[in-house]
Parts: C-alpha cells; structure tokens; sequence
C-alpha cells in the first residue's frame, strides 16, 4: 500500500498490473467457471492472483522500509501509513454496507439492517478482522462474498506493525530486516507440502500465508535497507541472476526448493526491475496512483456484473467491463479521497506509496 518515489521508476505501473492480475484470477471463478486464465496456466507454481500478491509485498516491502528510513520518528511513518491505508478502505467498506447491501440484498431495507452481519460488516475498516458477506447479498452468485480481496490486507498490515516495532529497536535496520527475513524464510522453507487441510497450520506462530508474503514483504525492506542506489553493475548482476532463477522456478515447480526460489527471485525481480526500468508512467501523471482503488472495488464490481449476468456475453466482455469500471471508481477514489487525504497532513507525499 502505501512512501515517496521517483515516477520515473516503473512501480506504479508494476503495481497497477498486479491489480489488474488480481482482477483477471477471480474472474474465472466469480463467474462460475471451472477454467483458469492464462497466467495460471503457464506458471503452474502459482496461480495470477498469487504472482500479484507476490509483486505487492515486494515493492511494498522496499518502499515502506524506504518510508521506514526518511521518517523522522516512528509517529511520522505510522502516520503516513494510516492515511494511506484507512481513508480508502473506509469508503468503500461505507459503500458496500450502505449502498451495495441494501440495493442487492433479497431482504427488506429493515431487515437487512436489523441484520447483525450488516453491522459487523464495517469491522472490515480495521484491516485486521475481515467480514466477507453481507447478509443475503449475492446469494444467488458463484461465491458470495462482497469483496474477497481484502484477505491481503491484514497481513500487509501485521507486516506494517511489524515493521514499526523493530523500527524502535535502536538496532541497524540491515540486522533487523536481516533477522526478521531469516525468521520467515525459516517459517516458510519448514513447511510440509502445502495443501488445503494444512494451510493455516501455523509454525514459528506463521501460518503459510503469512510466512509466505511476509518473507516476501521483508525481501523488501532487506533490499531498501542495504541499497541507497540500485541502478549499478552490481544490481543489474543480481537482478540478471533472479529473472533465471524466476523462470527455473517455473519450469520446475515440483522441485522442492522451487518455490523459495519462486518467491526470492520474482521479489527481487519485481524491485529491479522497477528500479531501472525508466518509465514515466502516463496514466500516473494523469489519473493518479491508482492501483489501492483497483485492488479494493474489483471484487465488488466483478460481483455486481456476475449478479446482473455480463458473464453470459463471455468472459472477455466481462472483463473489460470489470477492467473499465474498477478503473472508473479508482480514479475516482484516488482524486476524491487518497490524494485530499494524502495532501492533508503530507503535503510532500503525495507521491507516495
């Protein structure tokens, strides 16, 4: 989610693909379809939406732990985490219950908000503890959660809290990253073969996703916290390197060791690449970074046009009419709520992450 960078580096557009990506998974199965798009298919170690999980955590890791670095005290970074956060995802949890619910609920208006889902529903603005339904709406659809997205978000934010209390520690922060990335690789490489009755078995206190994006995340912040300046011979070897590592990953998933391999180098890729790649992204200078909206109202809208049967005219059509409108609403929440928020108290981080 969410600190200062140069736009001429290619991570909002990185960022606004994983969004896209995120979109392009669940719209298979929102719509009740057994098939999988493309980028599953050729990756076969993951699925599109987990490359683009994996693609937030790394700059996100790289860019707060940049945050981490120029805040003055650890009040400062939390504070610029929040407003980067919260203001956003409040609106559109508000949305959801007040608008959403009560126009696609089956229920009367009063029974819909006499409706102790309907209430518990606006915890969801914690980040922490995620609702998924509202009470009787998009019953009748594939899945019927209102915005499946946000499972992410809490452990990017358990990351960010994280992160905030090492940042106290009056250590290096290379020790810390140092320790803590060793930590959840420890975590993630102990595992046994992950599969659906042992994916929240927690070891080290992690559960798999967890130790996944958080070693991932922490990837990141390794990165920020040892290189003022990527763009050397040193960086291009290792970023070189990584993208081989990448693709070994992929032509060999069932190796063992395949997907650590698979998550430290599509990390390091996804930094290195947007740290050289010189790209003043256009759509940014002119609509924002709004890759936050595009992760938080795709589901949502994907939802609304599986309810209303778009899919029925296939799945092309349903998503670029989930693409356009997700792209609608996210300009829309970046120009009307991020950057007013952003501009509020930092008025010289706008750009941020």
């Amino acid at each position: 989610m969410p600190t200062t960078h140069d736009r001429r580096n290619g991570f909002d557009g990185l960022r606004l693909f994983a969004a896209w990506l995120v979109l392009l998974n669940h719209s298979y199965p929102l719509t009740g379809s057994k098939d999988t798009d493309f980028i599953t298919q050729l990756l076969r170690i993951d699925t599109s939406g987990g490359l683009a999980v994996c693609i937030f955590f790394s700059i996100s890791g790289y860019l707060v732990g940049k945050s981490l670095i120029e805040s003055r005290n650890i009040f400062e970074f939390l504070k610029r985490r929040f407003f980067r956060v919260y203001p956003a995802l409040a609106v559109v949890v508000i949305l959801s219950v007040f608008v959403l619910g009560p126009i696609i609920s089956t229920l009367s208006i009063n029974e819909y908000f006499l409706n102790s889902k309907s209430w518990l529903y606006l915890k969801t603005m914690s980040g922490f503890n995620i609702k998924y339904d509202l009470p009787m709406v998009f019953i009748n659809n594939p899945a019927s959660g209102v915005n499946g997205s946000l499972w992410s978000l809490s452990i990017e934010l358990k990351c960010y809290v994280l992160l905030a209390i090492i940042g106290i520690i009056p250590i290096s922060l290379r020790i810390k990253a140092t320790i803590l990335l060793f930590y959840f690789t420890l975590a993630f490489l102990i595992r046994p073969q992950v599969n659906q009755d042992n994916i929240n078995l927690s070891l080290l206190g992690l559960n798999y996703y967890f130790s996944k994006y958080g070693m991932i995340f922490f990837i990141g912040v390794f990165i920020s916290s040892f290189f003022n300046n990527l763009n050397n011979r040193i960086w291009m070897v290792v970023g070189s390197f990584t993208v081989i590592s990448f693709i070994f990953s992929i032509i060999f998933p069932n190796d063992k060791l395949s997907p650590l391999i698979y998550c430290y180098s599509l990390a390091i890729t996804t930094i290195w690449i947007g740290s050289i790649v010189p790209i003043i992204s256009v759509y940014s200078r002119k609509y924002g970074d709004v890759s936050y909206g595009v992760y938080l109202y795709s589901f949502p809208i994907q939802q609304l046009l599986t309810h209303f049967n778009i899919h029925d005219n296939g799945i092309i059509i349903y998503i670029g009419m989930a693409t356009l409108i997700t792209l609608a609403l996210a300009i829309a929440s970046w120009h009307w709520v991020e950057k007013p928020c952003l501009s509020l108290k930092y008025r010289n981080f706008i750009n941020s992450k």
